[in-house]
């Protein structure tokens, strides 16, 4: 484990940190977790696990460190706590109320977002890829930024703090079922747009109530195009 840079903040002495998990993001050896605690919002890593977006979580002997920078994920977390996973207490919370609302990933309810795309040219860059390639290639992409233009087929808003875009860019087919991606975003954009993304891989996402991506572009920054 990293070592932490000065003492908990915001536990208890004993340094416990509890909340509901808003959000997991898996990488080789950590699970980091944002969590909703009685004084906000805040993120944790623990060593890897599964444990679900909804679920009341409690890290025993956290430390808390300042300007943490993950490789795997290219980000720099202002603050994080690093802690054991106690056992978790499966409580309902807003979060996985809201989770029905989410937009079905590709290989749930039979079908992704049904559009009639065309071939949308390529971003450039040697982070760039079509949708296609990020699935065939979404080992090797995760935890990294990859760059992609594609048509905007579906939006969900407001779901989680966050927008919820389908995208395609004529790559894959729905048969492979590689062929339309979601990302989620800040940024309002509306359906038929063309916009160039830039955002991480994230693969396995359970999100609750069912709710699982194999592949999720997250954090992205969505640039419409003329």
């Amino acid at each position: 484990m990293p070592r932490p840079a000065g003492g908990v903040h915001g536990g208890d002495p004993q340094g416990v940190i509890a909340g509901a998990v808003l959000e997991t993001i898996q990488v080789s050896s950590y699970t980091y977790l944002r969590l909703k605690s009685r004084s906000g919002e805040l993120w944790a890593a623990v060593p890897r696990t599964d444990i679900a977006v909804g679920t009341h979580a409690e890290l025993r002997d956290a430390a808390l460190m300042r300007s943490f920078r993950s490789d795997s994920l290219d980000r720099t977390f202002d603050e994080i706590y690093f802690g054991v996973l106690a056992q978790p207490k499966a409580t309902p919370t807003a979060a996985s109320a809201a989770a029905s609302a989410l937009p079905a990933a590709p290989h749930q309810h039979g079908s992704a977002a049904k559009a009639d795309v065309g071939k949308v040219p390529p971003a450039q860059g040697d982070n760039a890829r079509t949708v296609a390639q990020i699935f065939a290639q979404r080992t090797e992409l995760a935890g990294k930024r990859v760059r992609l233009r594609a048509q905007v087929v579906k939006v969900v808003g407001g779901v989680l703090g966050r927008n919820w875009l389908h995208l395609q860019d004529g790559s894959g087919t729905a048969e492979q079922r590689d062929h339309d991606l979601v990302a989620t975003t800040q940024a309002e954009v509306t359906v038929g747009q063309t916009v160039l993304v830039e955002a991480l891989v994230v693969i396995d996402k359970d999100l609750g109530s069912g709710y699982r991506y194999s592949v999720l572009l997250e954090d992205a920054t969505v640039t419409p195009e003329p």
